[in-house]
């Protein structure tokens, strides 16, 4: 994490641009260096260096570097990537994955019977709705890294909305299956679904424990 923004030595740096738009430009530079994939020590250790480079210079960060997420682009390409985990997309699938059931498996009927109905509509969406937006998510989530060849050039969805829009889609999905195809295949034990949804929960965070990065 880098230091906070040293005011007066970037006032000093640049008339045209205040506090405000400096700090604006280290906050992208800091995000794009970090979509590029730099370690936190690499990341702290740029900031600082242009930082720096303005106080000694004189010059503003805009007229020094540029484009903040194209100079980051390209230093990012100069530098050693941080090393990723082992398997990031597994692990995440791993840990999303029986968090999202859990909370639906936990809501899916709440009755004052002995015996809770389990529609068609519901069991799709926890067997094969959820479990594929998990899967699907996982790859488009993350923000896209620019090519360095054409660091001024913003990556295709940089911003990840295709993940959103899939989350979206599923939430559609999901309500009208759960709505529309609401006829009751079996029943099951009342407290069945939120019990079973508090253990998936429980094995999503027991997965993110050990699987974490180290």
């Amino acid at each position: 994490m880098s230091e906070p923004t040293d005011r007066a030595g970037l006032s000093a740096a640049g008339q045209e641009s205040g506090p405000r738009d400096e700090r604006t430009w280290l906050e992208r530079f800091e995000m794009q260096l970090t979509i590029q994939r730099m370690s936190a020590d690499d990341i702290a250790a740029a900031v600082a260096d242009v930082r720096s480079y303005c106080v000694d210079s004189g010059q503003s960060l805009e007229e020094a570097f540029g484009d903040p997420r194209g100079y980051a682009t390209t230093l990012a390409a100069e530098t050693r990537p941080a090393t990723p985990p082992s398997h990031p997309g597994a692990r995440r699938v791993a840990v999303l994955m029986p968090a999202v059931l859990g909370l639906a498996v936990g809501f899916v009927s709440f009755t004052h019977r002995p015996e809770a109905p389990i529609s068609l509509g519901q069991l799709l969406s926890v067997a094969v709705a959820i479990p594929a937006w998990a899967i699907l998510t996982v790859p488009l989530a993350p923000a896209r890294r620019r090519d360095p060849a054409t660091p001024e050039r913003p990556a295709f969805d940089e911003k990840g909305w295709r993940g959103l829009w899939l989350t979206l889609a599923l939430v559609a999905v999901v309500v009208s299956l759960w709505t529309g195809l609401d006829q009751t295949l079996f029943t099951v034990w009342k407290w069945a679904p939120p019990v079973l949804g508090l253990v998936l929960l429980g094995v999503s965070q027991l997965v993110r424990w050990l699987w974490r990065p180290r």
